[in-house]
């Protein structure tokens, strides 16, 4: 029975076995997962929780209120302070007036340290301040009856305001509480200036400092919705919605956890206290719960053993041999998978892949062959364009010579164009040394020196390492036809042709500069997209490119006027 089983199981296509595996495994883990969460979500959490952070904020909401009093009873002393009295009664220009009064509030200001600016205003629009941090009032919004209406009705209480409801502007990016009152006559209780104790909003995240962590998120807003705080995690408050309820709470589930946001109107104070907490289920299991927390999770990880040694069985052992015969075919070698599978996907996809090294090689065979014929007739194209081009003006050169020169200058003429060509034929190979393709070169100048006469130098700098390397043969003549002809001829004066090859880490470096016209930016740009079937630079950096099998195997530099350097790059190999 047990081998009819395996059998029918091993014919089973792939995904088949996968299911039928998982189905059996995970049904049993995820009934034990189910009962394990049904149990921990009915009996904990949701009540403690909610509890819990409304005993936070209603705590929080007593430091609050605890250290609004002490603002409140530092304005006091200063509104029973004699020196600034002194300076609302007294002249706008008596300056021992204000000089008192700053003062006075340095030596009450030791009873709240924590206020960062104090404001003192009078009837007719003079102020002082002490403090740091404040930058500006905005008189506009002090004058107007909008902005002081609100403090008028407090009748000498106090009003809570963020920046003074934008008086007051800091030259540092957090807000701040602004303490606003009225100072009144204590005997004809009449309004006599106004008083602003400005403090940080530090001083109110240290009200909730001690129980706000990773998990415990606090945030005070005002009325108008602007939150005060230096936290920049302030999107987690977004979602608290703010009800008619002086306490409000909502919830958001997950599977493994939840978020209770929560929000306190603090008497007294208008501010209003907002609270992210998180609860993990995890860390509110019960003790005995543990036993069977315990249980799947050993069940959990004999179940994924159990699946990891199935995978690497069917799936995994397989793939990774057949991976590792296919890795032949990145250094060439294209071999045949021989892995012993069954007739499932994997088997199918081993017999596509030898079917297609097949078709594969026979292809690469015949592109082989069509390439060989492709690159023999360009090779025999070229070879017939140059010959017939530069053996044509040589001898018309000496032809012109044996007119006008005695016949031992026509005899090295001749000499030369001779070593010339059998240097150039090279028993027909397709590379030379860098050492004979500079003879070739220095014949080549040589010939054009005695047909036009001294009209340029040649310069040659060949690092002594260089010269066995081998090259493309005729790589450099066509460079220094185009300097003499495109370059130096057409400027109408002597010029400079110097060749360059040094050895610079593996790479071989060859420059052919030349004092002629130079080129234009577009006539650079433009070089290799001419559609010219001459023999020239175009064809002469094809050949590179192929030589190389890279296309960034040559740089243009050149000055309108000036000159022209091109300089090649070829690896060592």
């Amino acid at each position: 029975m047990q081998q009819i089983l395996i059998k029918l199981f091993g014919k089973l296509k792939l995904k088949q076995k996968i299911w039928v595996f998982f189905s059996v495994i995970l049904g049993f883990y995820l009934i034990g997962l189910v009962c394990i969460f049904y149990f921990i979500m009915c009996n904990q959490i949701n009540e403690y929780a909610e509890e819990n952070s409304k005993n936070n904020l209603i705590t929080i909401g007593n430091n609050l209120a605890s250290e609004i009093d002490k603002v409140n009873n530092f304005s006091r002393l200063l509104l029973t302070n004699e020196g600034i009295l002194e300076y609302l009664y007294a002249d706008k220009k008596d300056v021992n007036a204000y000089n008192h009064a700053v003062e006075s509030i340095y030596s009450v200001q030791n009873a709240y340290p924590e206020a960062c600016s104090v404001f003192v205003f009078r009837k007719d629009g003079e102020y002082l301040t002490v403090g740091t941090g404040v930058t500006k009032v905005d008189r506009d919004i002090l004058n107007s009856e909008e902005w002081l209406r609100p403090i008028n009705d407090r009748k000498g209480g106090y009003l809570l305001q963020v920046n003074g409801e934008g008086v007051f502007h800091t030259n540092y990016q957090h807000k701040m509480i602004s303490l606003v009152r009225d100072i009144n006559d204590m005997e004809k209780f009449q309004k006599q200036g106004l008083l602003a104790v400005n403090f940080p909003v530090t001083v109110l995240e240290e009200t909730y400092a001690d129980v706000a962590d990773s998990k415990n998120k606090f945030c005070y807003v005002d009325a108008n919705g602007t939150k005060l705080t230096t936290d920049k995690d302030l999107e987690i408050f977004d979602q608290i919605v703010i009800g008619e309820e002086e306490i409000g709470q909502q919830r958001e589930r997950k599977l493994f956890n939840q978020k209770i946001y929560s929000y306190y109107k603090v008497p007294g104070t208008g501010l209003i206290l907002e609270s992210v907490q998180q609860v993990d289920l995890l860390d509110n299991i019960s003790k005995e719960y543990i036993p069977i927390l315990v249980y799947f999770t050993l069940f959990t990880v004999f179940a994924f053993f159990l699946i990891q040694a199935f995978i690497a069985y069917f799936i995994t052992t397989p793939i990774h041999k057949m991976v590792e015969a296919m890795s032949y075919a990145k250094e060439g070698w294209l071999r045949r998978v021989s892995v012993k599978t069954g007739d499932d996907e994997i088997g199918q996809l081993k017999d596509s892949y030898n079917r297609m090294l097949l078709e594969t090689n026979d292809l690469i065979n015949q592109l082989l062959d069509k390439e060989k014929v492709i690159r023999k007739s360009e090779v025999e194209i070229i070879q017939q364009q140059i010959k017939p081009h530069f053996l044509y003006n040589t001898i018309e050169m000496i032809a012109c010579m044996s007119l006008d020169s005695n016949r031992e200058e026509v005899y090295n003429a001749l000499e030369t164009l001779g070593s010339f060509y059998r240097q150039f034929l090279s028993r027909g190979n397709d590379q030379v040394p860098v050492s004979t393709e500079m003879d070739i070169i220095s014949n080549y100048l040589k010939l054009e020196k005695m047909r036009y006469g001294d009209i340029f130098d040649a310069e040659f700098h060949i690092e002594e390492c260089c010269n066995e390397y081998m090259v493309p043969k005729l790589l450099l003549q066509p460079l220094v036809e185009n300097s003499l002809y495109h370059g130096i001829r057409l400027k109408g004066e002597k010029g400079m042709i110097r060749i360059r090859i040094w050895k610079e880490e593996q790479r071989i470096y060859i420059e052919v500069y030349d004092t002629g016209v130079g080129m234009t930016e577009e006539q650079i740009a433009h070089i290799m997209t001419e559609n010219s079937k001459s023999f020239g630079f175009k064809r002469t950096m094809e050949r590179l490119q192929y030589h190389e099998n890279r296309q960034d195997v040559f740089r243009i530099e050149s000055k309108r006027g000036f000159y022209t350097k091109i300089t090649l790059n070829m690896i060592i190999r």
